[in-house]
């Protein structure tokens, strides 16, 4: 594919469909020096008698955010500006409502957050909520960069490392 700001170099997947579920696997795409390797399975229909109906997601990425510039706005892209290439790595379930993240892991040059814990109505904001949730972060100047808007006169160090733990909503949190 190629568009006037973005070329994907590669995508590649095997997908499964079956009366009751849909799988896709060995999800790879590769634009620029991003590459993203993801497994997706979803039920075709989400049944709220059936707990075991969920949607599984598992993915590796090195991302460029440069590389996607063409579908963000400069105003965002701002925010990436001194970020290289990038590791994410992620491995959740949803079911109505409810996700739990088993590991989300971010490392940028200088930084680096892993979580995990549950999450309630992710797609809502006036309802979001998490429960349990673990972080374990060391910030240096790419996160420190995203997070000054929201610390408003708080002024961070170099360096901050983090381990915390929390349940919350927006208008209300606890931590440890």
């Amino acid at each position: 594919t190629q568009l006037p700001g973005f070329s994907l170099k590669e995508a590649k997947a095997d997908i499964r469909l079956s009366r009751n579920q849909m799988v896709l696997s060995k999800l790879h795409l590769a634009s620029g020096r991003s590459e993203i390797h993801a497994d997706l399975s979803a039920p075709n229909n989400l049944n709220p008698e059936n707990d075991t109906d969920h949607i599984e997601i598992g993915a590796q990425c090195l991302i460029d955010p440069k590389d996607f510039g063409y579908f963000l706005s400069d105003s965002m892209m701002n925010h990436f500006n001194d970020w290289g290439v990038t590791e994410l790595i992620a491995e959740a379930t949803y079911y109505l409502g409810q996700g739990k993240i088993k590991t989300m892991s971010l490392k940028t040059g200088n930084s680096q957050l892993h979580a995990g814990g549950m999450v309630s109505e992710v797609f809502d904001l006036n309802k979001i909520s998490w429960q349990e949730m673990t972080v374990h972060a060391s910030i240096g100047s790419d996160f420190k960069w995203i997070l000054t808007p929201f610390l408003r006169t708080i002024n961070l160090p170099p360096v901050v490392t983090l381990q915390l733990k929390s349940s919350g909503n927006l208008k209300k949190i606890d931590a440890d």
